[in-house]
């Protein structure tokens, strides 16, 4: 239209490569870093522990190592594009993403209570990182990569010293003779947000554990003792103390014929803690919801909106319709 209203014409004339030489080199160089792949030994290993594998959920015609794959943007040979909207429990995925969608991966996962491999980097750093820890269901097994390997040699499925609850409990059940449908069933006794919550405590109990060079699962009383009262010094007040006596018991071993929520010593502690701390409400501050909803309505909505601005606006109005779990407004990017 810009075009048309000053009347000028636009026509299109083939220039010969030779006579066009930058720019003509210039397009025939690839450089999409995120079109890479898992060594396709590693990948080869991998499957013999882990069978019946349909679907590699992040590829292109390039990468892909499965009969079937999503791609992120349209190719003639994916089943689906975006794997993001599809439904991963209808598949068995092996999901090698881009570091910086592995987040948005593991919401998926929660949501859809879908069963993947996920190669992921050891990267303590990441927000995600205890959250992977804790939604692993098998111990974490390191890559190391071969020689003159590439980058992606170097990837994980889920690494580190310490694990999740939920695979410290299925090593056990396994050293017991337990099968693994007896295992699923044990660990289906607990509702699902009870165990999302005795996951994420029990992340730093396992690590306590690691640096004390002590074993969390069927450790001496004296190990848990000392763990609360190392909390208690810390800050935390008995309500907290209380949650990770909980958590602990879910995956510690008896002691002495009593869990390790009813054992003397530990209610003797939690007494303790009781009786010396200050109960503290659990808000200690408040905010005027209003002025936030004043600064909204301000806005005008119009072209010069920006998207990030729209962006803050709606995580906002979500925020405070539909109070919840960051994980739920997470899944909505």
């Amino acid at each position: 239209m810009w075009c048309l209203e000053r009347d000028i014409l636009l026509t299109a004339q083939h220039l010969p490569g030779k006579g066009n030489v930058i720019a003509d080199s210039e397009s025939r160089v690839m450089r999409d870093r995120c079109n890479w792949m898992l060594n396709p030994v590693v990948l080869q290993r991998i499957m013999s522990h882990f069978s019946n594998l349909q679907m590699d959920l992040f590829a292109t015609r390039l990468t892909y190592q499965l009969p079937r794959f999503f791609s992120w943007r349209p190719d003639p040979l994916a089943e689906e594009t975006d794997a993001f909207l599809q439904d991963w429990t209808q598949v068995r995925g092996y999901a090698n993403p881009p570091w910086n969608l592995v987040e948005r991966v593991l919401a998926k996962v929660e949501e859809q209570q879908a069963d993947i491999i996920l190669m992921a980097q050891m990267w303590p750093s990441q927000l995600w990182y205890p959250r992977l820890l804790g939604m692993a269901e098998v111990l974490p097994s390191e890559n190391q990569p071969s020689k003159g390997g590439s980058n992606s040699d170097r990837t994980t499925t889920t690494s580190d010293a310490t694990s999740g609850r939920v695979a410290y409990l299925r090593q056990h059940y396994a050293c017991k003779g337990l099968s693994g449908e007896a295992a699923d069933l044990l660990l289906s006794s607990w509702r699902h947000n009870t165990s999302l919550s005795y996951d994420s405590l029990c992340r730093k109990w396992i690590s306590w554990s690691t640096e004390q060079q002590a074993d969390p699962i069927s450790g001496p009383i004296e190990d848990i003792v000392n763990f609360l009262a190392q909390l208690y010094k810390e800050g935390y007040q008995y309500r907290s103390l209380n949650a990770y006596r909980s958590a602990i018991s879910s995956m510690h071993t008896p002691i002495e014929g009593q869990s390790i929520g009813q054992h003397p010593l530990v209610s003797r502690l939690l007494k303790g803690a009781f009786q010396t701390c200050s109960l503290l409400p659990r808000y200690q501050s408040t905010w005027d919801v209003s002025r936030v909803l004043r600064h909204i309505k301000s806005h005008q909505l119009d072209n010069n909106l920006s998207l990030k601005l729209m962006y803050l606006r709606t995580v906002m109005l979500l925020a405070l319709t539909r109070p919840s779990r960051s994980a739920d407004l997470l899944s909505l990017v």
